[in-house]
């Protein structure tokens, strides 16, 4: 049976491990932490694992890693500004999308989008997002949402690296960096799909 699961490495008893988002949700919130408020115009300070929206804070104990866009080849996890490459951005920083089959199969034509969250080609409301893929050789952030310029939606979809290794699990591991273009409570939704053979 394929499955695909959304992970993000974060502690509810005092040590890290890759755990599915499930039902949950990702917040991205201000320079306070959890329940602050993300600045219009400015990118988020702090990544959570939440209930609702924003709901209970899950990720308690470390709390979920968070990677702020800077610029478009730079990031920030919290150490400063970084150039953003492979080494530099560590797998545990970023999310990942797990896809798993019971036979060894590879993978293609994988890609991910932003949407409002009701109809999938309507890019996210009020939302400007970067999204960086982990571990394929790219040093620069790219578009994957943008509200104000029409930016997002399944016709705005960021390709990913095909996977044409034979094997029962794929990873991909992706920062996401999300800032506001306007105030108020901005909810949508980020969807991942592709092929296998």
């Amino acid at each position: 049976m394929a499955t695909w699961v959304f992970e993000v490495y974060y502690g509810t008893t005092g040590l890290p491990a890759w755990t599915d988002v499930g039902a949950n949700n990702l917040a991205f919130c201000g320079p306070d932490g959890f329940d602050d408020t993300v600045a219009v115009a400015a990118w988020q300070d702090d990544t959570h694992v939440v209930s609702g929206t924003p709901g209970a804070d899950v990720c308690t104990n470390p709390h979920a890693p968070n990677v702020k866009y800077v610029d478009a080849t730079h990031f920030d996890s919290g150490g400063g500004s970084e150039v953003l490459n492979d080494a530099n951005l560590v797998a545990t920083e970023c999310c990942r999308w797990h896809f798993s089959h019971g036979s060894a199969i590879s993978m293609q034509d994988v890609e991910v989008f932003a949407y409002d969250g009701t109809t999938e080609i309507n890019p996210m409301v009020g939302t400007e997002i970067q999204i960086f893929e982990r571990g394929v050789g790219s040093t620069n952030w790219t578009e994957l949402n943008d509200a104000s310029d029409g930016v997002g939606g399944s016709g705005d979809a960021f390709a990913l690296q095909d996977q044409a290794g034979a094997a029962t699990s794929h990873y991909y591991y992706l920062a996401i960096s999300v800032s506001f273009e306007e105030v108020g409570s901005h909810t949508g939704k980020i969807k991942i799909q592709g092929s296998y053979y």
